[in-house]
């Protein structure tokens, strides 16, 4: 619908923003969803003229409405097909920063075919919330059919003279932008929609409640539930005719900057409103009142975004802006929010990693070799429970404890369905391996490869010899019969559970062997076999029974007290429990590394703020317990103890740290490994302090101007001293989020800090060392914003300090030259999925003893994603291209297919490819994110 009279065009939005859980839990939070879509299907079937509702950009609102009102389906759908509830494309308006890019492209490709469901889908790149977009939405909107994208919070307005701009991706791809104007999405509501309603000024300091106004009020006054809101029962219904002037001039006011001043944009709604019964009434007094002067609709946002595009399509003075959208100032994005739960941030990674790289491809693989049918309808329950724990608020526990303990018990719940696909893939892919021809043992060990590279390193396995064995010590061999390196480190008998379907279960008498062994060459996402024997104990002279003579290894990694080094690392513990490493190609030392840094926190759940009298601790001057636990040719590990003294709290009245002070007990665990460029790292705290910040430091003694995070699909390069222009700043803006690692280098040497949960990182100001330093925990009161004056209080809750315990495990990495140089993104794959090995034994089966199910060659190519095609017998395999520069690479699948397709990211095809026999060779342009269907 264009506009034709000439006038400016003003449409009216209507439409609520649904956090699915924020100031309460969810299922509290759903019994005001289920008010407020009753009262919106009435106000809809009573007045014909309101036109349309927007439901937020996301689909879970009619889901979760769904579950308590299934018969309300139809009369939904109804809506929908009718143009008036406009919904998705999202499945929930996730939080983008923490999560990984292939949780983003199923949450909109979830959320796209729920819509479809119900009869329509809103193209709109829908961000309009405060956490921060990151820099490859252009490209994944594109792949969906969405050329236009509305968000806020926060881009730098020196960027672009409009509102609108053009926004580009890593790859090129380009979007229609509004960062939208002064008021963002409540422009018409606080502006117009309040003057109206209440004559009152929500902006001024007489925006309070008075007794008996409003409607009926009610308030629970028991002590359960005193700290409750006050709730207003069937609300006055009326407006103020005198008021529509001053309604629509204030509301102007908020779009002013816009580059299409004839089309505007007016959203009635804002957190948690349900729609008003006289809304079209007031739409229509608007009209009325500004005939001759405007066009004012009920609008919906499809026809708004239509007519914006129309009126912008011939502009050339649009800005044209890349990167991420989390610019300053302070407050504007929230960063901070990463280590408040951090126990939610580990378990999301955890099951995310788990599920995408392991669950999913093994799936495919057992489909594709037609040994099971694919779990479709557990994977639909497990990607469910990860949106809904995505959605920005819930993602970092921002509410009350019991919104914590539900996102954590949807998780927990995702990731042990994921937990148990995955064991039935790797039986699946196990009971096929034939070992029937192999003549000089029964016992077999398959080490199993989630990469699309191959691998060769040291694996951890636990074996299990009879009992009866009477053995003497333990050999791996290769399927060639030669012994592959092992490394003993404990034994015990035990008993193990035999699980028979038709049978009862029954003990295996067993001793079982800790070991870790050398596995070269394993194939890209495959296997490989080996076999497992043993030397068994003399039996004449018949030995001692309670004694055996020890086994000495001849080499070992251990090179002096507390040190140890392999061919990369060289590796020193200090007194203090920090450490020493040495990358052994350039001679480069990185001293003190792993100190712990902490200071108060007066802020909030969004944003940290320290208190003016500060009191600044560091663990440079502590002393540690330092021992050693494993030793040997191929992997030696240390356990370092101590105890950090930290402030209570914070004293309010005082605006200080507490002067009583509290042990806090941290145990740091180090792994170093033959052939291993990486020395691996798991931290263990006890938080008893509140109102603090504690960090993990590396300082580095490089100077460089950046830095590098990678996440989403890409990397993002941030200064290392954040750009000021003389005004006071936070802290925030020095503050980035990380996913698989992060990383400072000065172009020849650089360290990088390989992390199994998203973070949050800095390099430290004020600082001579070249210091990152990884957010642990933040703990700050809890308190709910609902009001430029109001937070919502939750006495007695403190479950926003984090107190409890916390395990941190991450990598430490030097490297020669820039993160694309040095395998980094190997590397930090294969810390984040260490290969897992598996016992089995002498069978037939239909594989051969070690197989690749698919290969990509390339430098800096990174695997996303394996999994059966949503509405065809195929198989889809995403991939991507971090950097800046176009590179060629290679597809070589281990399966039989008929055809390959380019397809995009809604799993539309879109070209036919030409293989070489089996191989697929293409470009990956810079930034691109691909995706290939091969059809079975």
């Amino acid at each position: 619908m264009i506009k034709k009279s000439g006038k400016k065009r003003i449409h009216i939005v209507s439409y609520t923003h649904w956090d699915r859980e924020f100031r309460w839990e969810f299922e509290r939070t759903r019994m005001r969803l289920v008010d407020c879509v009753d009262k919106l299907l009435d106000i809809m079937k009573k007045k014909k003229d309101y036109r349309s509702f927007l439901f937020d950009g996301q689909v879970t609102m009619l889901d979760d409405y769904l579950e308590i009102r299934p018969e309300k389906t139809e009369e939904i759908k109804k809506l929908a097909k009718d143009g008036r509830l406009e919904l998705g494309p999202w499945f929930t308006l996730a939080d983008c920063s923490p999560i990984q890019g292939e949780s983003v492209v199923r949450n909109i490709l979830y959320g796209f075919r729920k819509s479809k469901e119900y009869g329509h889908v809103l193209k709109c790149g829908y961000n309009v919330f405060s956490f921060g977009q990151i820099a490859q939405l252009p490209q994944i909107y594109a792949n969906f059919g969405i050329d236009t994208i509305l968000f806020y919070k926060h881009m730098d307005p020196k960027k672009s003279k409009y509102h609108e701009f053009i926004w580009e991706a890593p790859d090129g791809t380009r979007a229609l932008t509004s960062r939208l104007g002064r008021e963002a999405r409540w422009n018409f509501f606080f502006a117009g929609h309040i003057p109206l309603v209440y004559d009152k000024d929500a902006w001024h300091k007489d925006w309070q409640y008075k007794w008996g106004e409003l409607g009926k009020v009610f308030h629970t006054a028991d002590p359960e539930g005193y700290g409750w809101f006050y709730d207003i029962l069937d609300p006055e219904t009326f407006y103020n005719k005198d008021n529509l002037r001053m309604a629509m001039e204030r509301t102007l006011k908020t779009v002013e900057g816009t580059a299409a001043p004839g089309v505007v944009l007016f959203f009635d709604g804002t957190d948690f409103t349900e729609p008003h019964p006289l809304m079209a009434d007031m739409i229509k007094a608007l009209k009325d009142e500004y005939k001759d002067e405007y066009e004012v609709v009920h609008s919906t946002l499809k026809d708004y975004l239509d007519e914006l595009k129309e009126e912008l399509k011939d502009r050339k003075d649009l800005a044209v802006v890349k990167g991420p959208m989390r610019d300053g100032p302070v407050g504007a994005i929230h960063t901070d929010v990463f280590s408040i739960h951090p126990e939610i941030m580990i378990e999301n990674s955890h099951a995310e990693n788990r599920i995408m790289r392991w669950t999913e491809p093994l799936a495919a693989i057992s489909w594709i070799l037609d040994i099971e049918k694919y779990p479709s309808a557990y994977f639909e329950k497990i990607w469910r429970l990860m949106f809904q724990s995505h959605a920005h608020d819930s993602m970092h526990g921002l509410g009350p404890k019991t919104l914590g303990e539900g996102e954590m018990s949807r998780l927990k719940q995702a990731h042990v369905i994921a937990q148990g696909l995955e064991r039935r893939g790797l039986q699946n892919l196990t009971k096929e391996i034939n070992t029937s021809e192999v003549s000089d043992t029964e016992f077999f060990l398959s080490v199993n490869n989630p990469s699309s590279f191959s691998r060769s390193e040291v694996v951890e396995a636990y074996i299990d010899v009879p009992r009866d064995a009477r053995l003497n010590y333990l050999v791996i061999e290769d399927m060639d019969g030669k012994p592959v390196q092992m490394q003993e480190v404990e034994r015990s008998e035990t008993r193990a559970g035999i699980y028979h379907p038709r049978s009862r279960n029954m003990p295996f008498y067993c001793t079982k062997v800790h070991i870790y062994f050398l596995a070269q060459h394993v194939p890209a996402l495959g296997y490989k076999t080996f076999k497992i024997k043993w030397a068994e104990k003399n039996e004449y002279p018949y030995p001692h029974e309670d004694w055996d003579a020890p086994r000495i290894y001849a080499l070992n990694l251990i090179s002096g007290p507390y040190e140890a080094e392999n061919e990369f690392i060289r590796l020193k513990i200090n007194a203090n429990g920090t450490f020493n490493v040495t990358d052994k190609r350039t001679g480069r030392a990185y001293e003190n590394l792993n100190y712990f840094l902490d200071h108060g926190d007066k802020g909030n759940m969004w944003m940290s703020s320290t208190p003016g009298n500060d009191s600044l601790i560091n663990s440079l001057n502590s002393s540690a317990k330092i021992s050693i636990n494993v030793n040997g040719p191929l992997a030696v590990s240390f356990t370092i103890e101590q105890t950090l003294q930290l402030p209570a709290e914070l004293d309010w009245i005082k605006q200080h740290r507490s002067e009583h002070m509290k042990d806090m007990p941290v145990t740091v665990k180090l792994l170093l490994k033959k052939g291993s460029p990486y020395l691996e790292v798991e931290t263990s705290i006890t938080n008893t302090v509140k109102d603090h910040y504690l960090k993990v430091c590396f300082p580095t003694r490089l100077k460089a101007d950046k830095t590098w995070a990678e996440g989403s699909f890409s990397v993002t390069e941030f200064p290392v001293r954040p750009t000021v222009t003389g005004e006071m700043r936070g802290n925030e803006l020095a503050r980035h989020p990380a996913q698989l690692w992060f990383d400072l280098s000065d172009g020849k040497e650089g360290l990088a800090i390989l992390s199994d949960a998203s973070k949050d990182y800095e390099i430290l100001e004020n600082d001579t060392n070249g210091t990152m330093a990884m957010g642990l925990v933040r703990s700050v009161r809890l308190r709910i914003p609902c009001d430029n004056r109001l937070w919502m209080e939750y006495p007695g809750d403190e479950s926003s300090q984090s107190l409890g315990s916390f395990t941190y495990r991450y990598a430490v990495m030097p490297h020669k030259g820039t993160w694309d140089k040095c395998g980094l993104y190997n590397s930090s794959l294969s810390f984040n999925t260490p290969m897992k090995a598996c016992q089995f034994g002498k069978q037939k089966g239909s594989l051969p003893l070690q197989k690749s199910f698919l290969e990509i060659e390339g430098d800096n190519i990174v695997l996303s994603s394996v999994k059966k095609a949503e509405e065809r017998n195929s198989v889809i395999v995403r991939f991507y291209n971090p950097t800046e520069e176009t590179k060629d690479c290679t597809l070589i699948p281990g399966f039989e297919f008929k055809d390959a397709y380019m397809a995009n990211l809604n799993e539309e095809r879109l070209e036919k490819l030409s293989p070489q026999g089996k191989i697929i060779r293409m470009k990956a342009g810079k930034g691109k994110i691909l995706t290939v269907e091969f059809k079975l």
